[in-house]
């Protein structure tokens, strides 16, 4: 049985990133799943992540963190929960 922790709420997106609320740790390197109501998971890997400022930033790890990380395709809706296996 797999267990799932949630890391992170989308919050916006554009210019192939979408923007992250950080709720718990995640690094690059990471397999994470984007869940949106009504549409099947969208499995992605963090190639990167940046700060506000578009710093590259090797991991998110304060609660509330806002980061973008790059994102292509159909953007999910704000408030997706963002997962990751534990």
């Amino acid at each position: 049985m797999r267990a799932w922790e949630v890391v992170a709420v989308v919050v916006g997106g554009g210019d192939g990133t979408i923007t992250l609320s950080e709720r718990n740790r995640f690094a690059v390197g990471d397999q994470i799943e984007i869940l949106s109501p009504g549409c099947p998971p969208i499995s992605l890997g963090i190639t990167a992540i940046m700060d506000e400022e578009g710093n590259n930033i090797p991991f998110a790890n304060h609660p509330e963190m806002r980061v973008k990380i790059p994102f292509s395709g159909q953007l999910p809706m704000a408030g997706s929960m963002v997962r990751r296996a534990t």
